[in-house]
């Protein structure tokens, strides 16, 4: 049984101008707590290499392979830690318009199933949903500093 994991953020700018920045890996050192590495292209079936913060200071890597890219609105990989059915972690970006409001919403949602996913649930809920928070917010102070109210890059 799979266990789904969901945040969503409000950003005030374009999907255009949230794709720019969710999708510029080598600036995710200066302002991303939780993914604070990722390389590669991301083309579906291709592979990155994605360099996550874990409670207590702990990183892990993984190398993920790419499901679906649909830019601005949807970027999506699957992870595996070792073996299929192990822990296997699909996570989507999904940006979406806010309702003409010249806004749009950040989806952040992981599908966490296998066997350590079964005995770890509850640690795993709440490490990825905290992690999705601070890189929601982290990601909306980032697109909204460089963004005026229209969403256009400028001084703001």
């Amino acid at each position: 049984m799979a266990t789904v994991i969901e945040t969503q953020i409000t950003i005030g700018a374009t999907a255009e101008r949230v794709w720019a920045v969710l999708t510029d890996f080598t600036a995710y050192a200066r302002w991303n707590p939780f993914i604070l590495r990722a390389e590669g292209t991301p083309e579906a079936g291709g592979r990155m290499t994605v360099q996550v913060a874990r409670p207590r200071g702990r990183t892990r890597v993984f190398r993920p392979m790419v499901l679906m890219v649909a830019a601005p609105s949807q970027l999506r990989w699957l992870a595996r830690l070792w073996l299929p059915g192990l822990l296997d972690v699909e996570h989507a970006f999904l940006i979406e318009n806010d309702n003409g409001s010249g806004a749009v919403r950040l989806v952040q949602r992981a599908r966490v199933e296998g066997f350590v996913a079964l005995c770890l649930r509850r640690r795993l809920e709440s490490e990825l949903y905290g992690s999705f928070e601070a890189m929601n917010h982290a990601l909306k102070r980032r697109v909204e500093q460089a963004s005026g109210p229209s969403g256009r890059t400028g001084a703001g």
